[in-house]
């Protein structure tokens, strides 16, 4: 889990780094501003009622790095990505439970379902700078954007079967979406090139309808609700 999360992280860092290397340069000639960064973030995102709620977890830790360009003292536009680990979780449920769309009957008094979900994006947005306070050269931020998501899902079902009472069948749900991203935060300046931020973001999560298995034909469905998350992360600027 972590290993896929360093993995996917170290990669789009070193696109990010290409990203900014280049505006760099660009920004000798034009008097722009690049800068890069990176939060530690905390996403809830709950599934809806006998979509997923019952089996689902609802706090998804995840780490985001961004390379950005500065236009104009208040405005900049950010590319980045974002990865939340990939979380298991083991559930009980007694008697029959509706579980992604379909009712399911008791096996042996109470069922287990087993399931893992990881969600990643690459995101993009155009970001507003306010100054608040120059002598502690904080600033107000605002961010608009999109993401272009993907959720993945892998739940083992319990099922009944003469042979093997306690057997399981095993589901792969994906489905990827344009996802809608607003965002509001503060920044400080440690230094002249050295930064912390907070943000929390808001995003349109529940156009994830219908996540649907993958591969086999198969009537469990998976919706989820708006989302929002929570970041803390530092950042450098290039000027």
């Amino acid at each position: 889990m972590k290993k896929n999360l360093i993995r996917g992280v170290v990669s789009a860092s070193v696109s990010l780094l290409a990203f900014s290397a280049a505006a760099s340069d660009f920004s000798d000639k034009c008097n722009l501003i690049p800068y890069i960064g990176a939060d530690a973030q905390w996403r809830h995102m709950e599934f809806k009622e006998d979509y997923g709620k019952n089996v689902t977890k609802k706090n998804y830790p995840q780490a985001n790095i961004y390379a950005g360009l500065k236009l104009h003292e208040n405005v900049g536009f950010e590319v980045g990505y974002e990865q939340s680990s990939t979380l298991k979780r083991k559930t009980t449920l007694p008697g029959v439970a509706t579980v992604f769309g379909i009712s399911l009957p008791a096996i042996l008094g109470n069922n287990q379902y087993n399931l893992k979900t990881k969600i990643n994006a690459f995101h993009a947005n155009l970001v507003g700078f306010f100054p608040l306070s120059e002598e502690y050269c904080v600033q107000l931020i605002g961010s608009l954007g999109v993401a272009r998501s993907k959720i993945k899902m892998s739940l083992n079902i319990p099922v009944f079967d003469s042979r093997a009472p306690l057997s399981t069948i095993h589901r792969d749900f994906s489905k990827r979406k344009w996802i809608p991203k607003i965002g509001v935060g503060l920044q400080h300046m440690l230094t002249c090139q050295f930064g912390i931020r907070g943000m929390v973001n808001w995003e349109e999560t529940s156009r994830f309808k219908n996540i649907s298995v993958v591969n086999v034909t198969s009537k469990y469905i998976a919706h989820t609700k708006n989302s929002y998350s929570l970041g803390l992360g530092a950042f450098y600027n290039f000027k």
